[in-house]
Order: C-alpha cells, then sequence, then structure tokens
C-alpha cells in the first residue's frame, strides 16, 4: 500500500474520532440539561406552585418579559423540553456507540497497512483492563439515570390526570409522555442488549410489546 493510501486512512481516522469526541461532548452537555428538566420535574410533584413561580421567573428573566404564566402552560412547556432533550441525547449516544466498532476496525486497518506496532488507543487497548469504576460510572448513567426519568415521568403524568380537569393541554402533555417513555424503552434496551434479550426470552408480555412497538415503527 502507498504512502497516500496510509495518509487517506489516517486522516479519516483523525476526522472519525474528532467527531466522536465532538458528539460525546455534545451528548455530555445534553445529559447534564436532562438532570436539571427531571430536577424541575420532581419539584413540581413535590411544590407545583413554588415551582412553578421559580420556572416563571426564570422564563420572565431570560426572555426580558413580564408574562403571567400559569402552571398549566409552564408544565407543557417543561414537556416539551424533556422531549427535545431525551430525543437529542439518545441520538448522540447512540451515534457514539456505533462508532466505536468503526475506529477499532480502522484502527486495524492502519495497524495492519502501516506495520506501525501499536495502533489501538480507542479500540482493544482502550477495552484492556477495563477499570471497575469505569463500569459503575457508566451503569449510572446507563441504566440508574434512564429507569429514575422514567420514573419520575410516569409520576409526574399520573400526578396530572389526577389534580387537573381533561383539557388539550392535559392530553398534549400524555402524547409527549408517550413519546417519552418510546424513546427511553428502545435506548434502554439498545444499550442493554442482554437485558433486553433476558426479558423478551423470560417475560412474554415485554416481548409482546417489543416486537408490536418495532412492527408498527418500521411501517411508519
Amino acid at each position: 500500500m502507498s504512502l497516500n493510501e496510509v495518509d487517506l486512512y489516517y486522516d479519516h481516522y483523525k476526522e472519525t474520532c474528532a467527531l466522536s469526541k465532538q458528539t460525546q461532548n455534545r451528548r455530555n452537555r445534553f445529559f447534564c440539561w436532562l438532570c436539571i428538566l427531571e430536577a424541575m420535574s420532581f419539584l413540581f410533584l413535590l411544590k407545583p406552585d413554588e415551582t412553578t413561580e421559580i420556572f416563571r421567573t426564570g422564563i420572565n428573566t431570560y426572555f426580558e418579559t413580564n408574562i403571567a404564566l400559569g402552571n398549566t402552560v409552564l408544565q407543557t412547556f417543561l414537556w416539551i423540553i424533556i422531549a427535545y432533550v431525551t430525543v437529542r441525547y439518545c441520538q448522540d449516544s447512540l451515534y457514539v456507540r456505533r462508532l466505536y466498532p468503526y475506529i477499532d476496525r480502522l484502527e486495524k486497518e492502519i495497524k495492519n497497512v502501516s506495520k506501525v506496532a501499536v495502533f489501538e488507543r480507542e479500540g482493544e487497548e482502550y477495552q484492556k483492563e477495563y477499570p471497575i469504576v469505569l463500569n459503575l460510572i457508566t451503569l449510572f448513567y446507563k441504566m440508574f439515570c434512564p429507569i429514575l426519568f422514567l420514573g419520575i415521568n410516569i409520576v409526574h403524568i399520573i400526578q396530572e390526570w389526577q389534580r387537573s380537569t381533561f383539557t388539550i393541554a392535559l392530553v398534549c402533555d400524555t402524547v409527549i409522555f408517550g413519546e417519552i417513555f418510546l424513546i427511553t424503552w428502545f435506548y434502554f434496551f439498545e444499550t442493554h442488549f442482554r437485558i433486553a434479550n433476558w426479558c423478551k426470552s423470560h417475560i412474554p408480555l415485554i416481548g409482546g410489546i417489543d416486537k408490536g412497538l418495532r412492527k408498527i415503527l418500521r411501517n411508519v
């Protein structure tokens, strides 16, 4: 293989790694925002009036307005933001995850064609003797946090139905919650395929729901 071809491989490798790092940084920012938003949602459960006032003050200060926004409007606004951040966070997380095998493949190809002894920083070398603490951190934001956030959202929408009369805003909140639930469901199963396979095998209801949802979404 010529030197130009090696350079082409390496330039593509550098661009792919840079793209991965950019996406990771964006994913981390979305995760921070999601934590803040879910904390706001949790506060709505505990002290809705006080949280509404804090939320209203923050919006009016940021946009330099003095609009008297009610609890219903603010909750719908919060649901919309949570849905948007959840979508972006899941997109970036899965994109980074899908890049890892490709980067590993590029490293192996460059190593073979360039005869460089070590070229495995992002691939096999990174996974070798992986620290337990990093596994715990991964479990925290890939397993614990999605379950916690989904639990907050479920309790929130149930509480809305209990406290509110039937309105268009309540229907909108429920639809948005449904979207968040489905996205979180598939994100969790995509990132924990062993748990997903176990649930599908041992819990027929989950397996049936998952199969049905996938069939519906493929035809949309």
